[in-house]
């Protein structure tokens, strides 16, 4: 059997049939036919269909964010023992340890972690930590020295 228009059929459970509001208590749907009892809702002609809102109508929906994220990038934290990798008397600045692939943005520190055995010369902001440990193994540091606890104002 061919199909056309004359024989094509939707499939099983593809339509319902419409509720019958208001046929009997016998139906399911009678005395207030699915309105509640009183209230501008229950009243013929009460309560307008859907609002459009645009936009202002998702974004009333969306859930609130919570907390505060940063825009400006973190620094990134390598470890003196990272620095072992470098020669004797290798001057260790930003260009060399992104080269050596150990951080990826500008804003870069030093912390003390670990030992080193190499003689350095570094150019990049070191904590106290990581300068006694540099000085220590006979290098340099030649930037300033950024304090590992940074202390919060006092509340009045």
């Amino acid at each position: 059997m061919t199909i056309s228009l004359h024989n094509l059929k939707s499939p099983k459970g593809a339509r319902k049939p419409r509720k019958r509001l208001g046929r009997g208590n016998a139906s399911g749907h009678g005395t207030y036919s699915t309105r509640g009892q009183k209230g501008q809702r229950a009243r013929s002609g009460g309560r307008k269909g859907l609002i459009q809102l645009g936009v202002k109508h998702f974004i009333m929906r969306m859930p609130k964010q919570r907390g505060f994220k940063s825009t400006k990038a973190a620094k990134e934290e390598i470890n003196v023992s990272a620095l072992n990798r470098f020669a004797d008397d290798t001057i260790v600045d930003i260009a060399m340890l992104k080269a050596a692939s150990l951080c990826k943005g500008k804003k870069i520190k030093i912390l003390g972690n670990g030992k080193l055995s190499k003689r350095l010369q570094v150019r990049v902001p070191v904590s106290r930590g990581a300068k006694a440990t540099i000085e220590s193994a006979g290098g340099v540091v030649e930037v300033q020295v950024i304090d590992e606890k940074i202390e919060k104002p006092k509340k009045k």
